[in-house]
C-alpha cells in the first residue's frame, strides 16, 4: 500500500479540536508503511505530531464559538 500525504509542508492548517482554532502550519512530514503523520507548529505551542484526520485546512467556526460544548447543571 502506498501511503500519499492530504497535506504537504507550508500548508496552513487548524486541529479539529482546537478551542481556539489557533493556525498551525505543516513543517514535516513522517512517513510509515501504512500511514503518514504531520508535525505541526503554532506560536503558542511547540512542534506537535497529528493524524490527517485530527486536521483540516478550514478554521471550524463551531468550535471556535464554543457552540459544541455540551452545557452542565451545577
Amino acid at each position: 500500500m502506498k501511503v500519499k500525504p492530504v497535506h504537504s509542508v507550508g500548508d496552513i492548517v487548524f486541529l479539529r479540536t482546537d478551542p481556539e482554532q489557533s493556525m498551525r502550519m505543516v513543517t514535516g512530514i513522517v512517513m510509515r508503511q501504512v500511514q503518514c503523520t504531520y508535525l505541526l507548529t503554532c506560536t503558542d505551542y511547540p512542534e506537535t505530531e497529528h493524524y490527517d484526520y485530527e486536521i483540516t485546512t478550514t478554521r471550524d467556526m463551531v468550535t471556535l464559538l464554543g457552540l459544541n460544548e455540551k452545557e452542565t447543571d451545577e
